[in-house]
């Protein structure tokens, strides 16, 4: 299920070595290509015509030769209650997928889809409603960050995470070279704990992450802490059980030291409980993680429903108790439904 394919190679989705290595072999002066890098990732040019500073020769001769990804804003949302912007953006095989950015100061973080809608289907939430459509294209997934980073209306662009719709490990190639992007220093040159790659214990993705060098932040999506559980809020877990998965998850901390968070959606009556608390705070010991307690965002359709305030207190004291980091996220963008699994978008494009 791969991304839609470009006629013409998509600069965007390459590294700056990859870009220099083009020009070379063009028998172009390597200051051109340092030129092209510098206008993609550090001025945000959507076409080879913004490179001013490009001979107009070469602009025509890199437009006949190469693409440059360039989604389109469909639809802007601004969250009255704290400002979160949610973009709804066209791709150029008509699907459609949403980004949010969320400010904090003049910072901002952008949550990023690595693939149209998702396979996995949990309940809880909403970008698997529709199924998975297709993986998203390196350059497809760079060019959401680009247009948060390049915005008007948003602060500096300090943190990415790839939670956004999809499973960023199941799309793992695309996924991990954008993440090479955002963390080159020719690229949007963020540190290492600026970026976080999200998995909901896509077993495969973590086996790939554990063998390879990507120095990033990972967050497990846990939501449950025994099979039974799991395996209703979770159908990826009927494949992929929770000691398998935390088992791998221990491998990367062993092998790689990759800072770990666990992503604890609080759903009423379903893993609410205190001997959950106890269970999860066994866990995060053994896995040195922290967490992050998530109230249950509603979308629509959903016989769901938040724990009440005491309860979500009630579970997080259980865990510090225990001697666990847990904060509690709350909902940023829930009154545009852009908060942690309110993300959906519809695509023309069939499934594959």
């Amino acid at each position: 299920m791969s991304a839609l394919t470009h006629e013409k190679p998509d600069l965007l989705g390459m590294l700056p070595e990859e870009i220099d290595a083009l020009f070379r072999a063009r028998g172009l002066a390597s200051y051109r290509s340092v030129q092209v890098v510098e206008w993609l990732f550090q001025h945000g040019a959507r076409s080879f015509d913004d490179m001013t500073n490009v001979p107009k020769s070469l602009r025509s001769e890199c437009a006949e030769h190469y693409s440059v990804t360039d989604l389109k804003i469909l639809k802007v949302q601004v969250s009255q209650a704290d400002r979160t912007r949610k973009f709804l953006l066209g791709l150029s095989d008509g699907a459609m997928v949403e980004t949010v950015v969320l400010p904090e100061g003049k910072r901002s973080t952008a949550c990023i889809s690595t693939q149209v809608g998702c396979a996995f289907g949990c309940p809880f939430c909403a970008s698997g409603k529709d199924g998975l459509a297709r993986n998203l294209s390196v350059g497809e997934i760079v060019d959401q960050a680009r247009r948060a980073r390049f915005h008007p209306d948003i602060g500096n662009l300090t943190n990415i995470v790839l939670m956004g719709m999809g499973e960023p490990l199941a799309n793992y190639e695309a996924t991990a070279k954008a993440t090479r992007i955002f963390l080159h220093e020719r690229g949007f040159a963020l540190g290492k704990r600026r970026v976080t790659i999200s998995t909901a214990g896509y077993l495969p993705g973590l086996e790939k992450l554990a063998e390879d060098d990507l120095p990033v932040r990972l967050a497990l999506s846990l939501h449950a802490t025994d099979n039974a559980t799991r395996n209703r809020l979770m159908p990826i877990n009927k494949k992929y059980p929770i000691e398998r998965v935390l088992e791998a998850c221990n491998h990367l901390l062993l092998s790689r030291r990759t800072p770990l968070t666990i992503e604890y959606m609080l759903i009423e009556g379903h893993n609410d409980s205190l001997g959950e608390a106890r269970r999860l705070a066994g866990i995060c010991q053994s896995l040195r993680a922290k967490v992050n307690l998530i109230p249950w965002n509603p979308i629509s359709s959903s016989r769901f429903r938040s724990p009440s305030e005491e309860r979500i207190l009630r579970f997080q004291a259980e865990l510090r108790k225990a001697g666990v980091l847990a904060f509690i996220r709350r909902s940023r963008g829930a009154d545009i439904d852009a908060a942690c699994g309110q993300l959906r978008a519809s695509s023309t494009t069939k499934k594959a």
